[in-house]
């Protein structure tokens, strides 16, 4: 009766220790407006994970990323933090060809990335210029 107790215990025990499914990774910017919880963490457009918290220290801020533990991150990948013109953010990843990887805990210096959404409006006006057209706008 005694062993059959001790074993529940022990099996009670083991059951209720936290599994962790998760690589956790700490992201330092030099310089990042408005990175907040939630975002998501993509590499080639798929989610491999997003941001947990956000801690603000002196001029550095540091994002504290959760991802998934089926994903191995090369050490050398690059991380950066991108803002369309909406104000929509992610963190892209581009991982190196590395076979080292980045370990829980591990910290990376990262980078904000600027979108130039000009480049199309660019296309535009060589468009006009070709045509010697000042304006996308027609009078009747």
């Amino acid at each position: 009766m005694k062993k059959t107790v001790l074993f529940l215990l022990l099996s009670l025990a083991v059951s209720c220790k936290e599994t962790k499914k998760s690589v956790d990774l700490y992201l330092v910017f030099d310089n990042c407006d408005r990175l907040s919880a939630q975002v998501k963490v993509l590499n080639n457009d798929s989610e491999i994970g997003f941001v947990r918290n956000v801690h603000w220290g002196g001029t550095k801020i540091v994002a504290e990323l959760e991802l998934n533990d089926k994903i191995k991150i090369p050490i050398g990948s690059t991380f950066g933090l991108k803002e369309d013109f909406l104000g929509s953010q992610r963190i892209e990843a581009t991982f190196s060809d590395k076979t080292d990887y980045y370990q829980t805990g591990d910290t990376v210096a990262s980078q904000v990335i600027s979108e130039v959404l000009i480049d199309k409006t660019m296309n535009v006006d060589s468009v006009l210029k070709a045509n010697n057209v000042d304006s996308l706008l027609r009078l009747y």
